[in-house]
């Protein structure tokens, strides 16, 4: 039988043999996945699975079966098998696992057991997926044997979109997807998502953007669907490595937690949490019931650069890596938005879709909420650091209020305890004394830099404009009585030629100070190494002493990045979020984005994948979908791969709700228009007394209609909830529980909210959601439209509402049986010419655009005569 030859990719080679440097040259086993191509094969994917030990064999093994190849180093270049081997490559071959030796630099590959050719593509039956979420299917025969006949309602809306996605698995398709509220999208694509993972053993992503929708999907769509169809899977929910304590860093902190704070708070939550490592199942954030302060918990948390991989003592039992090894077993991994560019950056960066990174390799994705999608990207192909980032990154290495707290003091500890005296003598003289003076004038540069911002912003203030669009400086003040907000962009111009000289002076300033921490801690690096001390403890010092040096190189580039003005593809803004008594100079924020994210989408996402479907309730603007295509770069995509289904809402409207806009209102410009909207609000307050969702479009409106409001809500025994007084979870809950409640909320309030049957019967929307025009990112965007000679109201601003419309409108109607009305206070949306394209936008239902009085008396006909009327019915 001749020698079968194992491709490995140059990028795979890189990765085999740097991990088994840092494993000191030992064996270290991993796991891989083969790409076919005709008879050759090559490993595409690998994952580190155990080291070189007694316990290594019996892992692979275990581990092995949802895997192409095992392989495994031998240290000293003789690729010849043992026994052992042997053994283990039978074992191995039994489960259709092949079996392969490499040298420790992974350029020459010994194959015991050629890996086994998996089945060819399995394309999907159409009808087979329509089958199943069609009347008399899967899922519909599971309703009926749990709640009995008639209990699961068939939507043709969801039929239709899960042939879609079928398609666009099947034709390797990227599809935009638009489904309305109630037609059951996730189903529509998670049933065609796991009939492909599991008949192909590979995996699909499904990615979204609110917490809520991936519990939605972990804890109720994916366990239903797993007892109602007749397919094996396995499904997982994927959190960021933050999320999971560390083992080693647990145990290193041990009686530490006493030296590591300045407050004794922080270090009994501290201990407590050492405690609750050692009797936890799984290490999460989510387990505990209260959460800890960052700079506590970030004390135990698994960290990257701070990982010992496989070389760390409790890797088998490593929470994180638990968690790791059940994802790649997963057919179907939900993430979200966040973790999901944040791993696409690493990929892009080193040009690898397959490797085991943040996320297992992947080559199909589902995005639900994709309407975010742009935002999302923007932020994670950019940049954002802080002042307060940067000052507490050093006074956790040395305590500005007691040195002998902080990360450099308890390394000394110990040092002494192990007996390296010297590295310890170095530290404590050379190392502990430079922090808090590099501090000082880190602190001083930022203060000169706050100053200086300020006195520009109040130049900008003065200057600017009323009305139209503020220009580049202006200032973008949103927020509430306790905090304001300011923006101040960083352009090329050259009245903005002082500001770009008082960063780039400052931020060169700090970073030559930070450089002298690098060169400290690079020192202290390699006197640690050079220092006798048990293997094990050093190699936890030494990661815990390089991340510092990591973590400032990265902090270094970002401002490097930061003051490359030239680049003109980014746009750069400085922030501040501050009391009003406060400088500008308490706390602010550098902050960059791409002013288009498009060609990077096209890049990094569209072409390497082979399908991606992309769903929400808002990705058209009157049934067309061409501002959200060209936002995200789908326009770019091959036209033949790209598809768009739009399925409309189930729901009645007509019969269901009503629209409601006064339309003797003055217009959100004028100066009465807030007067009017709280007078309006209190005598719909009065009307209903409750089942109410007030949404806003600033804070600071917000708060001047709570407390104006609140007065006549404690008359009425109304509780008025405001976003604010608690989390997101615990709001909504409340609000829930009882009829006689109003809830305020703005921004993300605007979506995410599920309220079904009599506990909201009213949405007012207070204005249409207009983007603060002086945000930069929005200014840049608007900027770059009018130099290509596109207009940037009807082609930016106005779709950019509008799809924010009708995620508050979609808060009203969430069943079949719901029934309510949209109150729109503002008359803009009949009488202008945009309005149409918001009506449009919205399900087909009765406008009622008439005086306050005739809105006010139309609401009570609907709503208060209906429940009279339901009453009498249900008493008779």
């Amino acid at each position: 039988m001749p020698e079968f030859e194992l491709k490995i990719s140059a990028p795979t080679r890189e990765f085999l043999a740097q991990t088994i440097a840092r494993s000191g040259g030992n064996e270290v086993y991993f796991l891989g996945r083969v790409r076919w191509d005709g008879d050759s094969a090559e490993v595409e994917e690998v994952d580190v699975f155990a080291r070189g030990n007694e316990g290594s064999t019996p892992a692979i093994i275990q581990g092995a079966e949802n895997w192409d190849v095992a392989i495994h180093n031998h240290p000293g270049g003789d690729l010849t098998p043992s026994s052992a081997d042997i053994d283990v490559a039978s074992e191995l071959g039994n489960r259709e696992v092949g079996f392969a030796i490499i040298d420790s630099e992974a350029t020459r590959c010994y194959v015991v057991v050629p890996p086994f050719r998996g089945p060819k593509a399995v394309d999907l039956q159409e009808e087979e997926v329509v089958e199943i979420v069609s009347e008399g299917g899967a899922i519909s025969r599971h309703f009926e044997a749990q709640a009995g006949p008639g209990s699961y309602e068939i939507r043709r809306g969801q039929i239709d979109m899960a042939r879609q996605v079928t398609r666009a698995i099947n034709e390797n398709g990227i599809a935009a997807l638009e489904a309305g509220t109630g037609v059951g999208k996730s189903f529509a694509y998670l049933v065609p998502a796991i009939l492909w993972a599991a008949r192909n053993k590979k995996r699909v992503i499904v990615s979204t953007n609110t917490i809520n929708l991936q519990e939605q999907l972990v804890a109720r769509d994916l366990p239903l669907l797993a007892e109602a169809l007749d397919e094996e899977f396995s499904f997982a929910l994927i959190k960021g490595r933050n999320n999971y304590a560390c083992r080693r860093k647990t145990e290193e902190v041990g009686d530490d937690a006493s030296d590591l704070f300045d407050k004794n708070e922080d270090a009994r939550v501290l201990a407590d949490l050492v405690s609750w490592v050692k009797n936890s199942d799984d290490g999460s954030l989510a387990d505990l019931a209260m959460r800890p302060p960052g700079e506590v918990w970030e004390k135990l948390m698994s960290e990257s650069d701070r990982s010992l991989n496989v070389n760390c003592p409790h890797y088998s039992s490593c929470f994180y890596y638990q968690a790791k090894r059940q994802a790649f077993k997963a057919q179907i991994l939900v993430v979200n938005h966040h973790l999901f560019f944040a791993d696409l950056a690493v990929r892009r960066e080193l040009g690898n879709y397959q490797w085991d990174l943040i996320l297992p390799g992947y080559d199909r994705v589902v995005f639900d909420e994709a309407h975010h999608l742009e935002d999302v990207a923007s932020r994670h192909l950019g940049l954002r650091f802080t002042r307060q980032g940067v000052e507490r990154r050093l006074s956790r290495l040395v305590s500005r209020r007691d040195r002998s707290r902080g990360m450099l003091p308890a390394l000394v500890r110990k040092l002494r305890k192990v007996g390296a005296t010297g590295p310890a003598s170095q530290i404590e003289e050379k190392f502990v004394p430079l922090v808090p003076r590099v501090l000082e004038v880190v602190e001083q540069q930022f203060a000169e830099l706050g100053v200086r911002m300020d006195e520009l912003a109040v130049e900008e203030s003065r200057s600017a404009s009323p009305g139209g669009v503020p220009g580049a400086g202006s200032l973008h003040a949103e927020g509430s009585p306790k905090w304001e907000s300011r923006q101040i962009r960083v352009t090329t111009a050259d009245e903005q030629k002082s500001l770009r000289i008082a960063i780039g002076g400052a931020l060169k300033g700090v970073g030559e100070e930070l450089r002298q921490v690098v060169a400290a801690n690079d020192r202290a690096l390699r006197a640690v190494k050079a220092t006798a001390m048990p293997d094990e403890r050093k190699a936890g010092l030494l990661v815990d002493i390089a991340a510092v040096s990591g973590r400032l190189d990265r902090l270094l580039e970002s401002m490097r990045l930061f003051t490359d003005f030239g680049d003109e593809s980014q746009v750069r803004w400085l922030e501040s979020r501050h009391a009003p008594d406060r400088p500008f100079d308490a706390r602010f924020t550098f902050a960059s984005s791409p002013i288009c994210v498009a060609a990077d989408l096209q890049q990094a996402v569209y072409e390497p994948m082979k399908s991606v479907v992309l769903t929400s309730a808002t990705l058209s603007v009157a049934n067309n979908v061409d501002f959200f295509r060209t936002r995200v770069g789908l326009d770019r995509v091959d036209a033949e791969r790209f598809q768009f289904g739009e399925f409309p809402s189930s729901f009645d409207y007509q019969t269901q709700a009503r629209l409601l806009v006064p339309s003797d209102f003055p217009e959100p410009s004028q100066a009465q228009f807030q007067e009017r909207l709280i007078s309006c609000l209190k005598k719909v307050l009065r009307l209903l007394r409750g089942r109410t969702f007030i949404l806003f479009t600033s804070y600071a409106l917000l708060e001047r209609a709570r407390t104006a409001l609140e007065p006549l809500a404690a008359e009425l025994g109304v509780r008025l909830l405001s976003q604010g007084d608690g989390n997101r979870t615990e709001l909504l809950d409340s609000f829930r529980s009882g009829s006689h409640h109003v809830l305020l909320g703005t921004d993300s309030f605007w979506e995410g909210v599920d309220v079904k049957g009599r506990g909201l019967e009213c949405v007012v929307i207070t204005r249409l959601p207009f983007r603060v025009p002086s945000e930069p990112l929005q200014v840049a965007r608007v900027e770059q439209l009018e130099k290509e000679g596109v207009s940037p109201f009807w082609n930016f601003s106005v779709p950019q509402a509008v799809l924010k419309f009708k995620q508050g409108f979609g808060r009203l109607i969430r069943s079949h049986t719901d029934r309510g009305v949209v109150l729109v206070l503002d008359r803009r949306l009949v009488s202008k010419s945009y309005g149409r394209l918001f009506l449009e936008s919205i399900p087909p239902g009765r406008l009622v655009a008439a005086p306050e009085q005739k809105v006010l008396e139309e609401i009570s006909r609907f709503l208060i005569s209906e429940r009279a009327r339901s009453s009498t019915s249900k008493s008779s």
